[in-house]
């Protein structure tokens, strides 16, 4: 009963169907991105993806950066190890970004099996 009064009111898992967590499991596998900490605890640099040295720490959902498309030329880089803001996330323009084009961010960093694993983890084949 105190664990219950300490925490915030949840909905109910009333009438959740297997169906339903699969689509929920599915949305977050599919829209959550890695929330990584600076390695050395300094300033954070605009990457395509976080590079090995940025240990990931927890996936989170960002309104946002859930909706950026990938692109293997990407105009825009998500950053998670933002020192003093855990938690948060930014896309960070790479260059200049005209007024309606679509803002991407890369998936993955390029890699010789980059199209394999953006198949078999996002479900696209990518053209690039």
């Amino acid at each position: 009963a105190l664990l219950e009064a300490a925490l915030p009111a949840r909905p109910p898992l009333q009438g959740l169907t297997v169906d339903g967590l699969a689509r929920l499991v599915g949305a977050v596998r599919m829209n959550a991105v890695e929330v990584t900490v600076p390695a050395d605890g300094g300033e954070d640099t605009a990457v395509e993806a976080p590079p090995p040295s940025e240990p990931t720490v927890g996936i989170a959902l960002h309104l946002v950066a859930s909706a950026a498309n990938h692109s293997c030329e990407p105009n825009c880089a998500l950053q998670t190890a933002l020192p003093g803001l855990p938690g948060w996330a930014v896309l960070q323009a790479l260059r200049d970004v005209r007024e309606g084009e679509e803002l991407t961010i890369a998936y993955l960093p390029p890699s010789p099996g980059r199209r394999l694993e953006l198949e078999e983890q996002w479900l696209f084949r990518c053209s690039c």
